[in-house]
């Protein structure tokens, strides 16, 4: 019986563990997807504010990224390289010149 009581608790404890931690891996990938989209909102900022014009294929709002990410145009000057999350995220431009991903928003916690 107290085996069982034993086997038990240690249970309980282990799944409260197991839901910390999957909060932590929710909330960096929330953390990771707006460090990205502020660094980005910066870049797009500074282009626009040398070239009139936004770093997408027709210079209006819309996706970013549209070359090769590794040559496209705010990549070298404006950014060292395309963040890690823009395999998970679309990133584009909306009407007001925000850099949002094409879901919408970035995951919540």
């Amino acid at each position: 019986m107290e085996l069982i009581v034993v086997v038990s608790i240690i249970a309980v404890l282990a799944a409260a563990v197991a839901l910390s931690l999957t909060h932590f891996i929710g909330r960096g990938e929330t953390t990771a997807c707006e460090a990205d989209q502020y660094s980005l909102q910066r870049a797009v900022s500074a282009y626009y504010s040398q070239n009139d014009s936004w770093p997408t294929e027709d210079g209006k709002p819309g996706g970013l990224f549209f070359e090769d990410p590794v040559t496209g145009p705010l990549v070298g000057d404006y950014i060292i390289a395309v963040p890690a999350s823009d395999a998970n995220f679309d990133w584009r431009i909306d009407g007001s010149g925000n850099v949002v991903p094409s879901e919408g928003n970035c995951p919540s916690d």
